[in-house]
């Protein structure tokens, strides 16, 4: 079995109440449904699962596959993915694409170390 895990987070990591303020307000958390004003045909076409067991799956090495939904949009509060202490996971981008409405559709598996020697700017040009 095949383990596909889709997360929705803002570009400062925020995956707390995509779809409404009232989704999510634990901790006192007012600023859901960041998600909302993206919304197009094309991110409706391209994710279908929502879980909140996130953290876990992923630290635990039991997602084959992570798509990521980032939304051009920052919140400056709320829980964060992958916010608990532990293990660093790497992943290898498999796929990438941009809504109209700027979405980031980010398709994941799993790949190298998360850390290693910093090879410098030329090692990317």
């Amino acid at each position: 079995m095949k383990v596909t895990l889709t997360q929705f987070v803002t570009l400062d990591g925020v995956s707390q109440g995509p779809g409404s303020p009232a989704e999510d307000p634990s901790d006192g958390f007012t600023r859901g449904g960041w998600l909302v004003p993206h919304l197009d045909e094309l991110f409706v076409r391209r994710t279908s699962q929502w879980m909140d067991l996130a953290d876990g799956l992923l630290l635990a090495g039991l997602v084959d596959t992570l798509r990521l939904v980032v939304a051009p949009t920052a919140t400056g509060a709320g829980r964060r993915l992958l916010d608990q202490p532990g293990t660093a996971v790497g992943f290898r981008l498999v796929r990438s694409e941009a809504t109209a409405t700027g979405l980031l559709l980010l398709e994941y598996e799993p790949g190298t170390a998360a850390v290693a020697e910093y090879q410098g700017v030329g090692a990317f040009v």
